[in-house]
C-alpha cells in the first residue's frame, strides 16, 4: 500500500509539475504572439506612411484604364501560353487622336484652338451649353505594316466627345467658329 501512496504521490508530483512547465509554456507562446501582433501593426503602420495620399481630385481616369488594359493583357498571355495573335498585335498598334486643345484669353474674350487632324471635318457636331462647348466627331484610320514574314493592313475608326468647361463671363450665345488648316477655332466674346 505504501508503494501505491508513494507511486501516487510522485504520479501527483509529476503532473503538478507539468502543469506549471505548461502555464509557462502558454505564457511565453503569448508573450510571443503579442511581440508578433506588435511588429505587424508596426509594419503596417510604416506601410500606410510610405503610400502616397491619394485625393479624388487626384485620380488620374486614363492611367486606371491604362492600368486595367495591361492587367487583362496578362490575364489573356497567361492563358494562351504568350502566343500573340494578329488581332492582339493588330490592336496594339490603333491609336486614338488625343488631338490638343488649347483655351486663349484674348483682350475682347476667348478663343479654343482644337486640333481636328485625322477626324473627318464634316462629322464635327458642335453644342454649346451655358458654361461649356461638348465637340462630338469621328475619327479613322488606316495603317499598312510589311515586313519580310507578315503584312498587316489595318483600318481603325471610332467616335469621340470633348467638352470643355468655360469661364463664367463668356457669351455662348455669340460663339462664332472657323478653321484654319488642321485646327478648329471657336471665338467667344465675354458678356457685356
Amino acid at each position: 500500500m505504501n508503494k501505491v501512496i508513494m507511486m501516487f504521490v510522485v504520479i501527483g508530483v509529476g503532473a503538478f509539475a507539468g502543469v506549471s512547465s505548461a502555464d509557462e509554456s502558454i505564457d511565453a507562446l503569448k508573450a510571443q504572439i503579442e511581440a508578433l501582433q506588435q511588429r505587424v501593426d508596426q509594419l503596417e503602420r510604416e506601410r500606410a506612411q510610405s503610400q502616397p495620399r491619394s485625393h479624388p481630385d487626384q485620380w488620374d481616369p486614363f492611367a486606371e484604364m491604362e492600368r486595367m488594359q495591361e492587367e487583362m493583357n496578362a490575364i489573356f498571355d497567361r492563358r494562351s501560353n504568350g502566343f500573340r495573335s494578329p488581332s492582339t498585335i493588330i490592336s496594339q498598334q490603333i491609336t486614338i487622336p488625343a488631338n490638343d486643345m488649347e483655351l486663349i484669353e484674348t483682350d475682347t474674350g476667348y478663343e479654343i484652338h482644337y486640333d481636328i487632324s485625322g477626324m473627318d471635318e464634316n462629322k464635327i457636331d458642335i453644342k454649346v451649353g451655358q458654361h461649356s462647348v461638348t465637340l462630338t466627331g469621328q475619327y479613322s484610320a488606316n495603317t499598312e505594316n510589311q515586313s519580310p514574314n507578315a503584312y498587316v493592313r489595318s483600318s481603325s475608326f471610332g467616335s469621340f466627345t470633348k467638352t470643355i468647361p468655360l469661364p463664367t463671363d463668356a457669351d455662348t450665345a455669340k460663339m462664332e467658329t472657323r478653321q484654319e488648316g488642321t485646327t478648329l477655332i471657336l471665338t467667344l466674346p465675354r458678356r457685356g
